[in-house]
């Protein structure tokens, strides 16, 4: 079950928790909260253990994918897949029309995740990321709304 995530302070802390358990540097209840206030997120649980987030940055009909977390004993269960496919849904219906997102060229498992939804990869930003002393570069990749892969329609994950 998948819920919109709203600026409640205990579900921030939540999701902070969770971003820095998922990434090098994770963002603050605070900084989550600023994001959202421009933006758009969903979050699920299993039980009372928060699995995974995403949150989207939307201006005019576009959204820029700021971050997709799951938590790491709940990887490779489709948790990513859904949240992704869900909101992008949901912005569709927002009148969103085109969605971006970077990915760090080394992350095979995000950019796969990212093609078998469509996305296709539209450029490059040299030296984007910052991962221990060592520049990474990422790849910029774009979906049009109208180009989504249904879900059922999805390769399963190997």
């Amino acid at each position: 079950m998948f819920s919109e995530i709203t600026p409640d302070a205990d579900l921030l802390e939540s999701l902070s928790s969770l971003h820095a358990r998922c990434c090098r540097i994770g963002w603050s209840a605070t900084t989550l909260q600023s994001l959202l206030a421009q933006g758009f997120g969903l979050y699920t649980k299993t039980e009372d253990l928060l699995t995974g987030f995403i949150v989207w940055q939307c201006a005019a009909d576009t959204a820029d994918l700021l971050t997709l977390a799951v938590h790491p004993e709940y990887r490779r269960q489709g948790i990513g897949h859904t949240l992704l496919y869900n909101s992008i849904l949901s912005l569709r219906n927002n009148n969103m029309t085109t969605f971006f997102l970077e990915v760090s060229k080394e992350n095979q498992a995000a950019i796969s995740l990212y093609e078998r939804l469509n996305f296709k990869v539209c450029g490059l930003r040299p030296n984007y990321y910052t991962e221990e002393g060592i520049q990474r570069d990422a790849l910029t990749m774009s979906l049009s709304a109208d180009q989504l892969v249904s879900f059922s329609n999805i390769p399963s994950k190997s």
